[in-house]
């Protein structure tokens, strides 16, 4: 059963509660936070709605969680701000969390940072032992995403003195592929079956961000023995179009991408790779636009966006220069980071 089946389960005599409940199985992110753009900064400023005097301490946690799962920048500042002076194991994680994502957003990596909140999350470690599994999964699976923004070696490190109760999780699993990935002693076929056991395939893109530079063939030979696994993954597919543009040639770069349109078509990185290798057109600004103003386009970072956005420039489009510069995220665009964990 999933979250929000669960949810809509929930019944109590508190009419509020139940007005919770319905906003949480709604969607309704408005009922628990007002998303506003200062006009003189073009920042977003993010606070609670109503406030009810007996229940302020999970709608401000909501908020949070909210927040945290925006596509802006410093959503972990925000978030904090949400939570509050009394900030609990569970919040910690949550910001923790928030700040893993708000690194995966920027175009330059901070090494020294991520270090330093590695570090951070690994304090927590002694207090999270007397915790139930489900608590335990979602700090061991933050750590091992800290680490390997550090290192495969701090990785591989942490992944030493992981408990035994929480080793069949998939999401820890896919983590622990990840180390492999890094350390070069997984096999495709490992790759993919636990892909398909969880249902994500963003561990092949991964595998091929790790090939590109030195062993494009290797990436040209997986995609042909397991066509299926371009259709999983927006990231990479659009490497093996790189891929093959080196090794086969801008037709067949050209082929491809007619082909996958109809399973990528709200994808931005895949339309700027067509404005690349096909030429700008209007269809292929146009069409994303489109998906932009609809609320249902995706990109897999910033440098996508300064990516169309010249574009855009170049297809003569102004008015949508200014237009999509300086309202990507207030309108609805989300960041599915196709790397996780990179």
């Amino acid at each position: 059963m999933n979250r929000k089946d669960l949810i809509s389960r929930i019944n109590s005599r508190n009419p509020f509660i139940n007005q919770i409940v319905h906003a949480l199985s709604d969607e309704n992110d408005s009922f628990f936070l007002q998303i506003s753009v200062d006009s003189d900064s073009s920042f977003y400023r993010c606070k609670p709605s109503s406030l009810h005097p007996s229940f302020e301490w999970i709608q401000r946690r909501i908020s949070a969680l909210i927040v945290s799962q925006k596509d802006f920048l410093n959503t972990a500042n925000v978030a904090a701000d949400l939570l509050g002076n009394q900030i609990h194991l569970l919040d910690k994680l949550l910001l923790f969390n928030a700040k893993l994502n708000d690194q995966n957003k920027l175009s330059k990596k901070d090494q020294s940072g991520a270090f330093s909140l590695f570090s951070e999350i690994k304090q927590l470690e002694k207090g999270t032992q007397a915790l139930n599994s489900q608590i335990k999964i979602k700090y061991y699976s933050i750590l091992l995403r800290s680490a390997l923004a550090v290192s495969a070696e701090h990785a591989f490190q942490c992944q030493e003195k992981l408990p035994s109760n929480i080793l069949d999780d998939l999401k820890i699993q896919m983590l622990l592929m990840q180390i492999r990935i890094e350390n070069k002693s997984a096999s495709i076929q490992e790759i993919i079956n636990l892909c398909s056991r969880s249902g994500e395939y963003w561990l092949i893109n991964n595998l091929f961000v790790s090939l590109f530079e030195n062993n494009k063939g290797s990436i040209l030979q997986i995609a042909q023995e397991y066509p299926l696994i371009l259709s999983k993954d927006a990231g990479a597919f659009l490497i093996y179009v790189q891929v093959v543009g080196v090794l086969e040639g801008r037709s067949r770069q050209i082929e491809l991408l007619d082909k996958y349109e109809s399973i990528y078509p709200n994808y931005l990185d895949y339309w700027c790779s067509v404005n690349d290798i096909k030429g700008i057109s209007p269809e292929s600004l146009d069409t994303p636009l489109q998906f932009w103003r609809d609320q249902k386009l995706v990109y897999s970072s910033p440098n996508s966006l300064n990516r169309f956005i010249y574009q855009l420039y170049s297809g003569k489009k102004y008015d949508e220069v200014l237009e999509f510069a300086g309202n990507s995220d207030e309108i609805g665009i989300i960041n599915p980071l196709f790397e996780k964990c990179r």
